[in-house]
Order: structure tokens, then sequence, then C-alpha cells
């Protein structure tokens, strides 16, 4: 736990704000007799297609914009409410992802130095019903002729004035550049070896998704794969696929090739499996004060749970966790766990009982004992080389599962843990930078915190790649600098 301490934040102080500095840069937009001229094709296209009764014929158009079909908004600069301003004439929002774009003549920011990149966000929109679409093209109008658009949408004017483009969500949108390079990776690990590919789908009515998913099983069985697991999660507006694609199919994902399951409307995101997964790290433990190592369980029970692991099956006879644990395995975890094997939940439990007891000061011992379900199986030869969650599962069913049966119960047996107000989950996922389009996993996360009333503890990063600092061989010596070197060291890796 010495290896990475926590960062204490300054006490804030109250300050004057420098006047001289002036206003922030904000990226310079076309106008708006210039957004006329580049973006009426589009809405002209999808105005005649309403005047015309012709909204189903643009469905098999892969150049339109059909109102089943998600859109894509890339905003130049700041978007205010835009989002709201969307939801109100029936937009769905999807999520968001953020990325630099070169100057051109008709987005830049532009200071004494000249042009430079600026940022623009892509949003992901969906068009329900026919209406939404006639709200969108009327606004568009009011616009190009310059009049005030309707109270409450004033904020549609910013975004047709920053709008770098407007299309359909397609499969430059279906698989993102990062899921590309964790699959070309994965792919040169295993070069042979079917990979498992996570297809969320578009929620879809009821009586849709058993369509929806046959119309992918096609196309993933035509390449040679199959599906491995489903998931329906409705609260969160979550239909995932877990597929297991062989590596010609992957290729041809990695290459750009127009394969069926790119180009499947069904789809709307491909990414490679996320896996939570808690390395067996080699080094030695250190060595623990005389009076905790010869810990003893206290001779009173411990009152019941407040707090949950969710992590590695842990040593239940552990000299500090022995009468500590209440585990919960209805997965079987703990016959697949070899006993050497059980490194990460027996420190991260004995973490929350008893605090870090490397430090003098310890932390001090909970009077209560600690819920455990074990998600994660040691996987490698001998079970020894890392603990991840199950590999036919999706993650977000594995997680949604353990605090429902917590929390709800889970078929005929009542919820086992009811009064866990604490879950631990210090595990990150590989597969899932935190960039971009929000993950099922955050989703159902937010969703259960806020529906059980649950506080959720997450301690762990999942960037797993490394970059070196000349100069520098230790952690030690990169704190010892001062923030203007530190500034240094980032602005030369910019």
């Amino acid at each position: 736990m010495e290896e990475r301490p926590l960062l204490r934040l300054p006490t804030p102080i109250r300050g004057k704000a420098d006047r001289k500095r002036g206003r922030a840069v904000g990226p310079k937009g076309p106008g708006r007799e210039r957004q006329k001229e580049r973006l009426a094709p589009r809405f002209d296209r999808l105005a005649r297609a309403i005047d015309e009764n012709r909204i189903d014929a643009l469905r098999d158009d892969p150049d339109g914009i059909a109102p089943e079909r998600a859109l894509v908004f890339e905003v130049v600069g700041n978007i205010g409410d835009f989002i709201a301003a969307a939801q109100r004439i029936g937009l769905a929002y999807e999520g968001e992802i953020e990325t630099e774009i070169e100057a051109d003549d008709d987005f830049f920011v532009e200071d004494k130095e000249g042009r430079k990149p600026t940022v623009a966000a892509r949003l992901y929109l969906t068009l329900p019903d026919e209406q939404a679409v006639r709200q969108l093209v009327r606004l568009w109008r009011l616009f190009c002729e310059g009049r005030r658009l309707p109270p409450g949408f004033g904020d549609w004017r910013e975004v047709f004035l920053h709008l770098r483009d407007l299309r359909p969500w397609g499969p430059q949108d279906r698989l993102p550049e990062d899921a590309k390079e964790i699959l070309k990776r994965r792919l040169a690990e295993e070069p042979g070896k079917h990979l498992r590919v996570e297809a969320e789908l578009w929620l879809r009515r009821e009586r849709e998704r058993g369509e929806a998913r046959d119309r992918v099983r096609r196309v993933v069985e035509a390449d040679g794969g199959h599906i491995r697991h489903e998931c329906l999660l409705p609260d969160i507006r979550y239909h995932g696929l877990l597929l297991e694609v062989p590596p010609a199919a992957v290729r041809k994902l990695l290459e750009g090739t127009s394969i069926p399951l790119l180009r499947c409307d069904d789809v709307m995101v491909l990414r490679p499996q996320s896996v939570l997964r808690a390395p067996l790290a080699p080094e030695e433990e250190p060595a623990a004060p005389p009076e905790a190592a010869d810990a003893v369980p206290p001779a009173e029970t411990p009152r019941g749970p407040m707090a949950a692991l969710f992590d590695g099956m842990p040593m239940q006879n552990h000299a500090r966790l022995q009468g500590r644990l209440v585990i919960d395995d209805p997965d079987g975890v703990e016959a697949r766990s070899l006993v050497q094997a059980r490194r990460h939940g027996t420190a991260m439990a004995s973490l929350i009982l008893h605090g870090d007891l490397a430090r003098p000061d310890g932390g001090g011992t909970l009077d209560t004992s600690l819920h455990v379900r074990p998600v994660l199986i040691p996987m490698g030869p001998n079970g020894r080389a890392c603990e991840r969650t199950d590999p036919d599962r999706l993650v977000v069913d594995t997680i949604w599962r353990a605090v429902g049966r917590m929390k709800r119960g889970e078929g005929s047996t009542p919820p086992v843990a009811p009064d866990v107000v604490f879950v631990n989950l210090s595990l990150g996922d590989e597969s899932r930078p935190f960039a971009g389009l929000i993950s099922p996993l955050a989703r159902a996360i937010d969703h259960l915190a806020w529906t059980h009333r649950l506080l959720f503890l997450i301690s762990a990063g999942n960037i797993a790649d490394t970059f070196p600092l000349d100069g520098h061989a230790t952690w030690g010596e990169l704190e010892d600098l001062s923030p203007e070197e530190r500034e240094t060291i980032r602005a030369a890796r910019a």
C-alpha cells in the first residue's frame, strides 16, 4: 500500500480572479450562411422524405438518415444544454465521445501562435419517431431563415452554428479505435484462437428483441462464430451478447473490411470482452508488526456485515480473517481456487477489516463481519497466472446478479446481505479505458448505487501500459520533483 500513497489535497483558499487574462479563447465557427451551404443537403434529404411520406425508404439507404437509426452530431466547442434541448424534441441520448480535430477553414482555435486544433464532441442520439424528425427539420429551417427559435430551444442555434457533421451511426462508430488496438494486441498474443467480443445491441421494444438477437446470431454464425452469453437489463437500456469470433473474422474487422457484423444495424457497438482482472503479483508481503501478526479473532461474534467485497476468493482461515467473513459463493468459485492463489481477495479483505497493517497507526479493526462475493476465477497454469471474471459471461451480468442477490434475493433465496451499504470493487477493466461512451458496467453501477442506496468504492486503474521517464528510475524520484519539473516532463511527452 505504500507504493501508491494517497495524495492529500491542499486546503482551498479564496482568491481574486486575474482580470487581466481576459476570457478563454473559444473555437471559431463558419457562420450561418456557410453552415447552410455545408449541411443543407443532409437536412433537405430528410425533409423531402417527410414531405413525400418516404421515411421508410431511407432505412434501406446506407447514406440516408433514418428515424429509427442513431444520429451522430459532431459539435465543436461548448454545446451548453444541448442534450436537454435535444430530449425536448424526442431525441434519446445514448452517449458521447470527445475527440481532437485538426483546424480547417471552418472550425479552428486561433491565438498569437496561429490556428490550433480544437475539440469536437460526438453526440450519439436516436430519433425514435417521425415527430422527432419533423421537429429537427423545423428547427433547422428556422435557423436558416435567421428567425428566433421557440422558447426552450435556443441552444439549437448554437448547435447548428457549431455542427461539424451530422450522419447516421455507422461502422466507424460500431468499432472504436481503442477497441481495435486491444483486439489487435489480443490477436497477436494468441493468433490462432477465437476471440471473445461484446456486441451491445440497441435496446428495442420487447417484442423485437428476440428478432434482433437472431439477426445478429445469423451474421455471426455465417462467419464461423457463435453466441456464448446474452444479458438483457432494460433498467439501464442494455442488451448485450458475448460473441466468440474466429481470428479470420477479427482480422477483417481490423482491416476495415465491410463484413456483415460491422454493417448490422442492430449492433450499437463492438468491443473486446470486458474483463475485471487482479494479477497474482510475485512480490512478498511487507512484514507486519508483531502484534498484528499474532492477531486472533475476538471472542465475541462480529456484527452482521455492512460492507461487501466483490473480488477473488480469500483465505477464510487466515489468522486475521477467521470468523470475520460471510462468503456467498453461488457460482462455485471456491472449488476452482487454489488456496495459494487467493492473494488479492485476501489482501483486500484484510485491508477493509483491519486497515493498512504496514502503517504504524494501522486504522483500527471493524466490529462487523465482511460480506464476500467471489467474482474472480484463477486462470492460467495451475490457476496462478491471474484472477479474472468468468470468461463465459458478460461482466455486467456478474456484478448485477451479485448486487441483486445481496439486496433483493435470487429466486427462492432471500437477500443474503440486506444491510450492506458499502461495496468494494478494486478491480480494473483493461478493455474499457475511462474515456468515450460510458460502459455498460458503469451504467449498471450508477443504477445499482441509486436504487439500493449503495456506495461503491472503486479504487483500481485500468491502464496497464507503461511509459518511460528518462532519468527517473523509481516512483520516489518522481515524487521528489517540483511541480514545475513534473510539468516539464508532461509537456515533453505531449
